[in-house]
């Protein structure tokens, strides 16, 4: 992977967390939730209130097929933890030199042509699709058929979800870093799938676009409304139709239904929880019972995400938090030691589940959709009480007490040491709450010993100044990443991200 593209993995790809409760979907922030509790009102269940899926939210399950995801649980993204845009995926990232052991060259068709797993990598837009993004935006949607395994039922009403609007993107090297800049623009009222039926041989979903002008914002319901229902069988064929909207037309596609995630155990899910967050010192394993078709069974996924608040000033606060997602082996068995837990965060709030899904991505000009049908043993255990410990390191510039702006002028950002030699991810992002755009500038920092970063005057060219605007800095650090051992394929990042409200 190009340095291009392991920035826009750690970047661009957390805007997954796209439609949020609010209008205006979360960009570039993995920063979970320290404060409240990992309920099912925000849960991974998809019974938020949010009319997109859990998958649009953040989760993992968001990150398109054949990918490792790199989102954090919407159970645990804050409310606030970020300003909010629609923008979606990792861009295409600068050519990679040739491997001669490779299979056959990717390319932008929404399938796997190299087997190794991802789709379309290197190839494809920002949005998932092929070409340059258009002037009026390219868009990423998510259909996710999330079964929970206990009641192998899903939400009917939160299957499908835009996960972005993309209209401007490019990158440039500044002096100590390499930056994205990117925009995002409220979709057209018809900007949609138009309506999209899914059928089973047990029953006929439809669900239906409405348009909130006052948000500015598509969700999609089920018509009429249901309650948690049973959509597929051990594989079973969905059928998908979308009849088409403004910028993505007619398409139809079949996605077969995995075997269910059977075998697991709610003690099992909390020893991980106990082990992953460092209040346990002895290994533990989860189970489940593996697929009995292998080639229909689906892949299995991992994923672990917590975070907890070290401290809050209001408009300053500092958020520890931690990320697990794998591939497994279908063996049935997953082995988490206390390597795994270099940092301990005990009071965090920590979301953990196991998933077999299929995949597909469905790729209609600059535009995609991305089609996933799972099942999903989870467990969650809610956060402390907000610690009151110093930050390890400062932002100094701005400064906290003032966070005063000038728009379209240079901006330089300084720091006092962070705690590790590794790369610093600064991002300035912003929402105009009256024209409903939303701007995000990212830059790698390699040497972040430099202490400071100078932004160029496009960097704050559109600085929104109403009251009701997000402005926001966040510096980020990666203290430490520990692979999963053997075959199972993954790693659990730990991270620490000082936030900073921003003034005109």
């Amino acid at each position: 992977m190009t340095r291009s593209a392991a920035f826009a993995l750690t970047g661009l790809s957390l805007a997954l967390l796209a439609c949020d409760s609010t209008p205006r979907s979360r960009l570039e922030t993995e920063l979970p939730d320290a404060t409240g509790p990992a309920t099912d009102a925000t849960g991974p269940t998809g019974d938020a209130a949010n009319p997109a899926t859990d998958a649009a939210q953040g989760s993992p399950d968001a990150a398109g097929p054949g990918t490792d995801a790199t989102q954090t649980p919407d159970a645990l993204v804050s409310a606030d933890a970020g300003p909010p845009t629609d923008a979606v995926a990792p861009p295409p990232p600068d050519a990679a030199e040739p491997d001669a052991n490779a299979g056959p060259p990717e390319i932008c068709n929404g399938l796997d042509d190299n087997g190794n797993g991802e789709i379309d990598e290197d190839v494809a837009n920002l949005c998932g699709g092929c070409g340059a993004i258009p002037p009026e935006g390219c868009q990423a949607w998510s259909i996710d058929l999330t079964q929970t395994a206990d009641t192998q039922t899903l939400n009917p009403n939160r299957v499908v979800g835009l996960q972005g609007t993309v209209t401007t993107y490019a990158e440039r090297d500044i002096p100590g870093a390499h930056c994205v800049f990117q925009r995002a623009d409220a979709p057209a009222p018809d900007a949609h799938l138009g309506i999209v039926t899914l059928t089973t041989p047990r029953i006929t979903l439809t669900q239906v676009p409405t348009y909130d002008a006052l948000q500015a914002s598509i969700r999609y319901d089920n018509n009429p409304a249901l309650g948690p229902t049973q959509l597929f069988g051990d594989g079973e064929t969905v059928d998908i139709a979308a009849g088409g909207g403004r910028q993505i037309g007619p398409f139809t596609a079949q996605l077969p239904a995995p075997e269910a995630v059977t075998g697991t155990s709610a003690d099992e899910f909390q020893a991980a929880i106990d082990v992953l967050r460092g209040t346990s010192v002895v290994p533990t394993q989860l189970h489940w019972q593996p697929a009995q078709d292998p080639a229909t069974g689906g892949a299995m996924r991992f994923f672990a995400g917590g975070s907890r608040q070290a401290f809050n000033r209001n408009v300053y606060r500092g958020i520890e938090h931690y990320q697990l997602q794998a591939t497994l082996d279908d063996d049935g068995t997953l082995e988490i030691g206390p390597e795994l837990s270099p940092i301990h965060l005990p009071d965090s709030a920590i979301w953990v589940y196991l998933r077999r899904e299929n995949n597909q991505r469905v790729v209609i000009g600059p535009h995609a959709v991305d089609l996933s049908a799972a099942s999903r043993a989870e467990g969650r255990a809610s956060a402390g009480a907000a610690a009151a410990e110093a930050p390890p390191f400062d932002i100094l510039e701005p400064s906290p007490d003032e966070r005063r702006i000038d728009g379209g002028q240079p901006l330089t950002i300084r720091w006092s040491a962070p705690p590790a030699d590794g790369p610093l991810t600064v991002a300035l992002t912003t929402f105009d709450a009256t024209s409903l755009a939303s701007t995000y500038v990212g830059c790698q920092v390699d040497d972040p010993s430099t202490g400071s970063l100078t932004l160029p005057p496009e960097a704050t060219a559109d600085w929104p100044t109403g009251a009701a605007d997000d402005r926001q800095l966040t510096i980020r650090q990666d203290l430490v990443t520990v692979p999963l051992p053997g075959r199972d394929r993954g790693a659990l990042t730990v991270s620490y991200s000082l936030i900073l409200t921003l003034d005109p």
